[in-house]
């Protein structure tokens, strides 16, 4: 309910503390004169003796102004009752439904009314539409009876690289680039130096030493130091990066291009050393695969 564009509570907060604050006003001259008498002269003397002349008359003003906050209340609190509007037959009785407390009276006739409206009806299909859907369902249903033949046989993935046996403990392993299927290249490796796995050879002999017969160029986070070597009968860029302790091997002939990445021992430059000497050992046995003699 609002009294004049507030909410009843705090038209009466507001009231209520006017209404204290006058008392306060008009009971002081009258405390004045009995507590501090040589201060009653002036305008105290003057609204305690000519305009209130006794504390029980003062009393009057906040009294009048509690009645008159009575009479407001009663003049605007009056809860709305509005009749609900019979959708039945004649002889069945009318409901009466109250709005909130909250609520201005024209926020709760449209909220009232708003509930009273007829739902819309259900939409209706078309006949199209139903013979579309049946024939779909009818599709669906076929497809999910008909038998499916069985997957296919995945074909088996093999290694990019074989390995040829040699005279004594030598090897040779014939594989194909990371970077096209053909021409196949081939290097020879001795058994008692490296071990084989997968397309990676690993020493015996140096720990951290590893050569990848099928890498891939990857990012570094450092510029490396670039010379060239030779590679079998192929020119061959080397690019060595100290800190990660890496160097690869590119091969390029016409369009095709042959990547090998040697992994050094870290912390061991000895090791190291021996390790790059090893692996470009097997390196320089590089060729391709039909020239092979």
């Amino acid at each position: 309910m609002m009294i004049f564009g507030l909410p009843l509570a705090h038209f009466l907060r507001l009231w209520l503390s006017i209404i204290g604050v006058i008392t306060i006003v008009v009971l002081l001259p009258f405390v004045i004169r009995r507590f501090w008498s040589q201060s009653y002269r002036g305008f105290w003397q003057v609204a305690g003796d000519v305009f209130l002349r006794s504390p029980r008359r003062a009393l009057m003003h906040p009294l009048g102004m509690l009645l008159g906050l009575a009479a407001l209340v009663l003049v605007f609190y009056r809860p709305v009752a509005i009749l609900d509007q019979p959708t039945q037959p004649a002889s069945t009785p009318t409901a009466t439904l109250a709005c909130l407390s909250w609520e201005s009276r024209v926020v709760c006739q449209d909220r009232l009314k708003a509930e009273k409206l007829p739902l819309p009806p259900p939409g209706r299909v078309s006949s199209e539409f139903q013979t579309s859907e049946a024939q779909y369902l009818l599709v669906l249903t076929q497809q999910a009876l008909t038998p499916q033949p069985p997957p296919a046989t995945p074909e088996p993935i093999l290694l990019p690289g074989t390995l040829i046996r040699e005279e004594g403990d030598k090897w040779v392993y014939r594989g194909a680039s990371a970077y096209q299927p053909h021409p196949l290249f081939e290097v020879s490796f001795e058994e008692s130096a490296w071990r084989l796995d997968g397309t990676r050879l690993i020493s015996h002999a140096i720990d951290g030493c590893e050569l990848e017969l099928f890498a891939l160029g990857g990012g570094m986070l450092e510029a490396p130091s670039v010379t060239h070597t030779k590679l079998g009968d192929f020119d061959a860029e080397v690019r060595v990066f100290r800190e990660a302790a890496f160097v690869s091997y590119g091969v390029g002939i016409g369009n095709y291009y042959y990547l090998f990445g040697l992994d050094l021992p870290k912390d061991a430059a000895e090791a190291a050393d021996s390790c790059q000497l090893a692996g470009e050992r097997v390196l320089s046995t590089f060729r391709l695969a039909n020239s092979r003699q």
